[in-house]
């Protein structure tokens, strides 16, 4: 025996106008389930292109309980919509950067989005819109090489390369790079005397 599924969106979806249309303060928007059923006081009704049963359900507000009932069990999820205005409008931040910095200074990178972490974030920006901020350290440091199981050698900021001065200002309209410490354990940079620091 097959159970009632709601295709169509998941729970927890968000959903704008690329997801159905705004009308009379409703986003309306096909449900899309495995069997007959009605969702939300809508019969659904079957489609044989998307070989799914399908009902064009209004969404008012901000988050909506879809029910999709086929007489003998009930399936139910939450959604939410959100409006076009809020579309490509986020931001992603990282912290603790700075190995990547040091790959693009000792690499020979023609972009730095050839540096396979930047790239992820350039197609994250082209795709979605994101801003993107990247909060540095200062120094990778001895203590910090002991993360890791191979010695990277040291880098601090002074040392990077100018190559991509200039690409790093055309893309800081979504890419920003941040202070955030000065290295990974601070706690002994707190009790370094300041003259060696």
């Amino acid at each position: 025996m097959e159970y009632l599924k709601i295709l169509q969106p998941l729970n927890g979806d968000y959903l704008n106008s690329r997801d159905g249309e705004w009308r009379g303060g409703a986003l309306w928007t096909e449900v899309k389930t495995n069997k007959k059923a009605n969702i939300n006081g809508i019969d659904a009704v079957y489609s044989e292109a998307q070989e799914c049963f399908i009902a064009l359900v209004p969404l008012f507000g901000h988050r909506n309980i879809i029910i999709a009932d086929d007489g003998e069990e009930k399936v139910k999820i939450t959604v939410f919509t959100i409006k076009d205005e809020f579309i490509k409008r986020f931001r992603i931040s990282s912290d603790d950067n700075i190995l990547f910095l040091k790959e693009l200074s000792e690499g020979d990178y023609k972009s730095i989005f050839d540096h396979r972490y930047l790239s992820v974030y350039k197609k994250a920006h082209e795709l979605y819109g994101a801003k993107v901020q990247l909060n540095l350290f200062y120094a990778f440091d001895e203590k910090a090489q002991t993360c890791f199981s191979k010695r990277k050698g040291c880098f601090d900021l002074s040392m990077m390369t100018e190559r991509y001065k200039d690409e790093f200002i055309k893309n800081a309209h979504w890419l920003k790079l941040a202070f955030h410490a000065e290295s990974e354990f601070l706690t002994d940079l707190i009790n370094m005397p300041q003259e060696k620091r």
